[in-house]
């Protein structure tokens, strides 16, 4: 398996991060994947971070750290590919092969509009922070 990691932090913006994933909660919704969501959230008051991690398949989104510096990770999980994805191609496989590039293109559209949309809401979300957490 290959994991293809795209990453950003913003420092200083004061972002609840609950609110964050909420946000992200409801655009993957909107694009109909059905996630597993895992939260590991830390008293932030008191120096712990705060951790949310949505996994859908073939691609997961973290985020993590603390509301005046944190990071959001999308990862995409893709087969690897060798002489043996090669060998598949050969022997009539290649609809395997076919699909599984239609889905990275499809996956790397969603990711674009992913951060796109992440960018929009930390810019709204600037200085949330410290009411809900």
């Amino acid at each position: 398996m290959l994991v293809l990691m795209m990453y950003r932090n913003w420092a200083g913006r004061n972002v609840d991060l609950v609110l964050l994933a909420e946000h992200v909660r409801s655009f993957l919704k909107e694009l109909g994947f059905n996630c597993k969501e895992r939260c590991v959230r830390g008293d932030l008051g008191k120096g712990k971070e705060f951790m949310f991690e949505f996994s859908c398949g073939r691609f997961r989104v973290n985020i993590f750290g603390f509301p005046d510096n944190f990071t959001v990770d999308f990862n995409v999980v893709s087969p690897r590919f060798s002489l043996l994805a090669s060998s598949f191609n050969f022997l009539g496989a290649g609809a395997f092969v076919w699909y599984d590039s239609k889905a990275r293109e499809f996956l790397d559209l969603v990711e674009k509009d992913f951060w796109i949309f992440v960018e929009n809401v930390v810019a709204r979300l600037e200085n949330s922070a410290g009411c809900k957490c």
